[in-house]
């Protein structure tokens, strides 16, 4: 199943113009808030283990400024034998400080694009985030000292 998914989002990544690499989809999963009027840091990064570059945006509430309440990423496996093969973009939202919710946008004919489809609470998919999502963070942190 993993390999399809990995498949599906290369070939997406390839013909998929809303979401080729440097660029995020228009839209965000219906239950994330509006981001009007928030303050939006963006970036990218080089990681060496894994070998990857991480295009992200970090949004922050200005009721919550001390937080990344919405992260929105994609990761672009690099190196010998990658061909640079994106993974689908990925959206974390800190609902309450509480509740962390994590959505992935996947290759959906229908809807002419991809469509949101948000992970299960402690299933694999979300679980596996979170060594990325550190990852980024730090390597944010220590690029903005």
């Amino acid at each position: 199943m993993r390999a399809l998914k990995t498949l599906a989002a290369a070939v997406f990544a390839i013909t998929a113009s809303p979401l080729a690499v440097g660029d995020f989809s228009r839209a965000a999963p219906k239950s994330i808030p509006s981001v009007a009027g928030w303050q939006r840091i963006t970036g990218d990064l080089e990681l060496q283990r894994p070998h990857v570059s991480v295009q992200y945006e970090f949004y922050v509430n200005p009721d919550r400024p001390v937080i990344y309440e919405v992260v929105r990423y994609r990761v672009t496996r690099l190196g010998p034998g990658t061909d640079g093969l994106s993974s689908n973009e990925k959206i974390q939202w800190d609902r309450d400080g509480r509740d962390l919710r994590r959505f992935e946008c996947v290759l959906d004919d229908a809807a002419h694009g991809c469509a949101w489809q948000e992970m299960e609470k402690g299933g694999r998919d979300y679980v596996d985030e979170v060594p990325m999502l550190m990852q980024l963070y730090a390597a944010h942190n220590r690029k903005n000292r």
